[in-house]
């Protein structure tokens, strides 16, 4: 399965419930097992514009990913959802590391997780 969670971080969002969805977020992948069929994760933010943080493309270790999460930035601003969906269908393209063969095969899902204000 490939996961993708995509966060907003726009001005909207509380500072404390930010650090809470990050606490959140550790906690859920903490529970993945990461190899080469297994589940993939991928991390990324929006607000006026969107950042890829991890792709499904790079290395699936999950100290690396949880670390990633905690130093994720709250940068304030809007919530272009138009740009988040894009680049969130983008990161789930073969381009970029979705396992689209794996989807074919093996019908294992693509998942979306996202949040919003």
């Amino acid at each position: 399965m490939d996961i993708a969670f995509m966060i907003d971080v726009s001005g909207s969002i509380p500072t404390k419930d930010m650090a809470a969805l990050k606490k959140m977020i550790v906690k859920v992948t903490s529970n993945f097992l990461s190899f080469y069929y297994g589940t993939h994760v991928a991390l990324m933010t929006f607000a006026d514009s969107a950042m890829i943080n991890i792709f499904f493309r790079d290395k699936q270790d999950i100290t690396p990913i949880h670390e990633a999460i905690r130093s994720l930035t709250h940068p304030g601003g809007g919530s272009d959802m138009v740009i988040a969906f894009n680049e969130a269908r983008r990161l789930f393209s073969a381009a970029e590391g979705g396992r689209v063969w794996l989807h074919a095969y093996l019908l294992s899902p693509r998942m979306l997780i996202f949040n919003v204000s």
